[in-house]
């Protein structure tokens, strides 16, 4: 166990974190939403996103701070986490159609 708090500005987490995600152009309003031929529902990987995510950010970022800024970014922007059968991994799920 480390002796020392870990800093992270949990904020510019979030904010690269949403940055990299396929679906971050969801915040359009509802008319582009509802003409956009993307309608259809977003997913990734939570593995692939902290591998895509990793190299923007300091290297003290563990994927404690990922999971718990993705579950900040679930309830802010409407997204669903779907587990996997096995446990190693979960889908992020966006459904356009879906208010925030």
């Amino acid at each position: 166990y480390e002796r020392f708090a870990k800093r992270v500005d949990v904020k510019k987490l979030k904010e690269s974190i949403w940055g990299t995600l396929p679906f971050q152009d969801a915040a359009m309003d509802d008319l582009t939403r509802a003409t956009n031929d993307l309608a259809i529902q977003s997913k990734v990987s939570f593995e692939e996103l902290v591998q895509d995510v990793a190299p923007k950010v300091p290297p003290n970022v563990t994927v404690s701070f990922y999971f718990i800024c993705m579950l900040h970014l679930a309830n802010d922007k409407g997204l669903e986490l779907v587990g996997q059968d096995d446990m190693r991994d979960f889908q992020i799920l966006h459904d356009p159609s879906v208010p925030r």
